[in-house]
């Protein structure tokens, strides 16, 4: 953005790392760049309030008429973690504003996948949890099956970082029949890296009991009566119970001659059975 003939800062606030967390105290890196004219001024608040000790603001560095500068915030660690908002604010003299950056880092994109037919392999199966686009690194991942820990099976990748955001999978290995028994499986992710307390983000994943039978009921059917398709309304009930609280409405396809009297299809439409699934 152009102002005046000149541009106004881009602003970055990194938050510490676990390896830049040394000792008892923290360290966090307000970056300006490409702006000009030269004199951004670098000011810090935490939860509203000015801050002014551990405040270190380097002079501005030129390169083709552009301007940088960087200001560190350095705090002890307990505060770091107590769970504050910081702001990086700058005041520019060349635009007709202000920047400012709040510092909490993004959390994690938490997804549970099942494994689909093909990954189910001999009596086995793999469900794969992703996190990505965090920081900063640190966070953990654990894996509950109706509510306990589980431990056997899981392999958990190591973090892998690109543009300052950071990124992990862990799989969770069990055999093909536990998958078939229809139970919650969770992947429980802790980052604690943030300057608030820990984000505890859930993916769940609620698996239905398996059946190859189920007792269904026509409620109508919609189509030309020469389609060669009709498609059905129709509610399931699996062990005689609905597989969801309400009616689980579903659009089969069902194949008709077309020499059919409608008769004979409004008698099907009317009927009830059973429906194997393949």
């Amino acid at each position: 953005l152009q102002v005046k003939g000149g541009m106004k800062p881009s602003v970055s606030l990194l938050p510490p790392s676990s390896l830049q967390i040394s000792g008892d105290s923290a360290a966090l890196l307000c970056l300006l760049s490409s702006y000009s004219p030269q004199g951004a001024l670098v000011s810090w608040t935490l939860d509203g309030s000015e801050v002014t000790e551990g405040v270190v603001t380097s002079a501005e560095s030129e390169q083709d008429g552009r301007y940088s500068r960087s200001s560190v915030l350095t705090l002890s660690k307990a505060r770091w973690e107590a769970g504050e908002l910081y702001v990086c604010r700058v005041t520019h003299d060349g635009a007709p504003h202000e920047a400012s950056f709040p510092s909490p880092p993004p959390k994690p994109s938490v997804s549970l996948l099942p494994p689909s037919s093909l990954q189910i392999s001999g009596d086995s199966a793999a469900l794969l949890c992703l996190l990505s686009s965090y920081s900063p690194q640190g966070a953990l991942v654990s894996w509950t099956l109706d509510g306990s820990e589980v431990t056997e099976g899981v392999v958990t990748s190591a973090e892998s970082e690109q543009d300052g955001r950071y990124s992990r999978s862990s799989v969770l290995t069990l055999s093909k029949a536990r998958w078939e028994a229809g139970e919650l499986y969770v992947c429980r992710v802790t980052h604690d890296g943030a300057p608030h307390e820990n984000v505890d983000v859930l993916a769940k994943l609620l698996i239905v009991r398996a059946v190859t039978i189920f007792h269904f009921s026509y409620h109508g059917y919609y189509g030309h009566k020469n389609s060669r398709y009709r498609y059905i309304v129709i509610s399931i009930e699996t062990l005689g119970e609905k597989i969801t609280n309400n009616f689980l409405l579903c659009l089969l396809s069902f194949s008709f001659s077309p020499n059919e009297h409608k008769d004979t299809d409004k008698r099907r439409a009317q009927d009830s059975g059973f429906l194997r699934l393949l």
